[in-house]
């Protein structure tokens, strides 16, 4: 640890001897004792006047006394510090044995009249002891107060005695100023607040010491400075508030390095100076800031880096000066965040950037932004603000890309109002992939860009209220090129600029996107006419990616192509249109069932289906055919003779054959002939089905059909154990011999 010693540092400030001959000076005098009531030898007092910023250091003597002689009346801040004066750097420990003297500043601010002399009395330095034999950690379960180091379950008890707090109780602790000496970390499982117990600061956090608090909010500080935290180590604060602190100096005081996430910070008064003052670091995430009144200064004043993301900043008001005053060499971030109903925004003097964000209806005495260091501005709206100052001031460099400036009025800028505009340059600014627009400035008429610096324009659309002109100044815009405006006001001549053309720019609205922008309407000289080489970003300020179509769009808005509009139609082709149709289909499907039901075995299930209807009377009656010139007469007599002698037999063999499934004919007079049975299958000129079932045997002379069904049954009476192709062919010789007879 490296330990910076008083004498090193007493080069940097202003020694004061006692000997000034200021004419009406007065004298300072006071004593410090610790909390023993013991003096204090040694001790180093520092006096720094409000008004100029001199320093004068005097030692306390041997009885904790000092003076400060021939002091210029005003108003000045004291502070006090041990001996050595510690400095503790790169966040190193502080010493683990031991008693030091914290620093402490005198309660308020020290008014001194001419030739008046001055006792302030005693001042307490604070005592600690460093040592460090705390617990792992411990539970605190009673809210009722802030209790001692000797009762435990309560807050004194477990800060003196363990690393790791969890409050498990719910309501307000009242609580003395709790100097953080050694790492803690503090967390509640239930509605927990820290309040101060009187006129005093909650939270202090000494240099080298982390402080870890979440879930506990910070309420009602009443103190001269640093009155909700005064961090001088390693402070983390999630999921809390910090609100209803009223105080001189700064709610929160950073001097360390400070971390908020989901935090709101909300209704803090101060008085002569800020709500928020850092000379460290903040870094912040979801963090609302809103509703602080600093009646003597900004709200947040910047010495040193502060970077928010996704936030929300709103109500912030102040007498005559900008809500944030970044200050030289420092550095202010702003992502994702909106900055609404606040009074003059910024003040910058050192670097500050915004992004992706929106600065909307604000409203103040001064400019919106103004900047004399560093101003970076990008995918951002800066919209709908009416101010006294200009919209944007710059006197330093600035670089607006991707974002729109629209529809704020502004007043008399702070450059000559001959030739300022709603922004005014007098430094050093470029404009890119951006839209200007709308934006009024009573004072001279309308004018929405005002330069006697040197401003550089590409891939921009200017476009003035009708009252107003586009540019004015003293010097013209330098032009990079795929620039549209709409009344050549703004001197640029390249060949791809368009100095008289219509943008075709819709309302401003929420077109997506956390910040407002101007869409363009269908047939804009704004669409595809750009550059995506020229300095354009590869989204546009709502995030979508450019180009759209075949170039990149001017301004700050890519339209849409209308790319997405085609995808409905595979909608009608995802239901199958042939869904419905096996439905029908499986209806006939059983009627072929017969073919494939061709064993004998089934033969005594068909026997039901020959009914009466098949009888000779019910069918029709075909034409006589005259016999066959080949036939017999024989024959005939044969059949007539077997039909007379067996009419019953006659009438079953014929209920058999039309009962018999057939499928075809193999074309051959002789059934008994198994050699050429196989040839039945591929003849497809015969359906035997339909036509048994149609045309049942008939004659017109009974011993024929005797004769016909007496080979049927020696067909039958053979082939029962044949395949099916056996039985087609029986069904196909009786089919033939029937047609034949007929």
């Amino acid at each position: 640890m490296r330990i910076y010693h008083l004498p090193a540092l007493l080069l940097l400030v202003i020694f004061y001897t006692g000997t000034a001959n200021a004419q009406g000076a007065g004298m300072l005098s006071g004593t410090v004792s610790n909390d023993s009531g013991n003096v204090l030898p040694q001790i180093t007092a520092s006096l720094v006047s409000d008004e100029s910023g001199e320093v004068l250091v005097q030692q306390t003597d041997a009885f904790g006394r000092y003076q400060f002689l021939s002091v210029p009346a005003g108003s000045y801040q004291l502070s006090f510090a041990d001996q050595n004066f510690i400095i503790f750097v790169d966040e190193d420990p502080l010493p683990d044995e031991g008693t030091i003297y914290l620093d402490a500043m005198f309660p308020q601010s020290i008014t001194l009249q001419q030739n008046q002399n001055l006792d302030l009395g005693i001042f307490i330095l604070q005592r600690v002891d460093n040592t460090d034999n705390r617990e792992a950690n411990t539970t605190v379960t009673d809210c009722t107060g802030f209790g001692d180091n000797q009762t435990p379950q309560t807050l004194a008890y477990a800060l003196d005695n363990a690393r790791d707090i969890v409050i498990e109780c719910t309501g307000t602790i009242p609580v003395p100023e709790l100097t953080i000496t050694k790492n803690v970390k503090i967390s509640a499982t239930t509605e927990v607040a820290f309040a101060a117990a009187g006129f005093n600061r909650i939270i202090r956090v000494l240099p080298g010491v982390t402080l870890e608090l979440s879930g506990i909010d910070i309420t009602n500080g009443d103190f001269t400075s640093g009155i909700a935290l005064q961090n001088m180590g390693t402070t983390s604060i999630e999921n809390a508030e910090i609100t209803g602190h009223d105080g001189n100096v700064a709610t929160i005081q950073n001097r360390g390095t400070l971390s908020l996430r989901n935090t709101r910070q909300y209704r803090n008064r101060i008085l002569f100076d800020s709500v928020f003052d850092n000379t460290g670091v903040i870094t912040g995430s979801d963090v609302i800031i809103e509703s602080h009144i600093s009646t003597g200064g900004p709200v947040i004043t910047n010495r040193g880096v502060i970077e928010l993301r996704g936030c929300q900043i709103s109500g912030l008001g102040t007498n005559n000066v900008w809500s944030v005053n970044n200050e030289q060499d420092s550095t202010f971030k702003l992502f994702d965040c909106t900055l609404t109903r606040s009074s003059s925004p910024f003040q910058n003097r050192g670097t500050l950037e915004i992004f992706d964000s929106s600065i909307d209806e604000n409203s103040g005495d001064q400019s919106v932004i103004e900047s004399t260091g560093v101003l970076k501005i990008g995918g951002t709206g800066i919209t709908n603000n009416d101010v006294f100052g200009a919209i944007i001031n710059n006197e330093g460099s600035a670089e607006i890309l991707n974002s729109t400036i629209s529809s704020n009025n502004a007043g008399v800028s702070g450059i000559d109002e001959d030739y300022s505009g709603a922004i005014s340059n007098a430094g050093l600014m470029r404009v890119t992939t951006s839209t200007i627009a709308n934006n009024t400035r009573p004072p001279g008429g309308d004018r929405q860009l005002g330069n006697s610096g040197e401003l550089t324009l590409s891939n921009t659309i200017i476009a003035g209220v009708e009252s107003g002109t586009d540019c004015g100044g003293v010097t013209p815009a330098v032009s990079l090129g795929h620039n549209l405006h709409t009344d050549g006001t703004c001197g640029i001549t390249q060949q791809t600029d368009s100095p008289f053309s219509n943008p075709g720019l819709l309302p401003l609205a929420d077109n997506g996107g956390l910040s407002k922008t101007h869409a363009l309407q269908p047939g804009s000289d704004a669409i595809d006419t750009g550059n995506c080489g020229n300095g354009a970003t590869a989204k546009d300020q709502r995030g979508i990616s450019r180009p759209q179509g075949l170039e990149c769009d001017i301004g700050g808005y890519e339209l849409i192509a209308a790319i997405p509009e085609p995808q409905p139609e595979p909608q009608p082709e995802t239901p199958p249109e042939t869904e419905p149709e096996p439905q029908p289909e499986l209806q006939p499907e059983p009627q072929p069932e017969p073919e494939s039901e061709p064993e004998p075995q089934q033969q005594p299930e068909l026997q039901p289906e020959p009914q009466p209807e098949l009888t000779p009377e019910q069918q029709p009656q075909p034409e006589p055919m005259q016999p066959p010139a080949n036939q017999s007469g024989n024959d005939a007599t044969d059949d007539q003779t077997n039909t007379d002698d067996n009419p019953s037999s006659t009438e079953n063999n014929s209920q058999q054959a039309d009962e018999t499934p057939a499928t075809g004919d193999n074309g051959n007079s002789n059934a008994n002939d198994e050699t050429e049975m196989p040839q039945a299958a591929p003849e497809p000129e015969l359906d035997t089905p339909p036509i048994l079932a149609n045309e049942s045997p008939q004659s017109s002379g009974g011993g024929t059909i005797g004769f016909h069904f007496l080979l049927l049954m020696l067909l039958l009476l053979f082939g029962k154990h044949d395949t099916t192709a056996r039985q087609q062919s029986v069904a196909g010789f009786f089919y033939r011999f029937h047609r034949h007879i007929g």
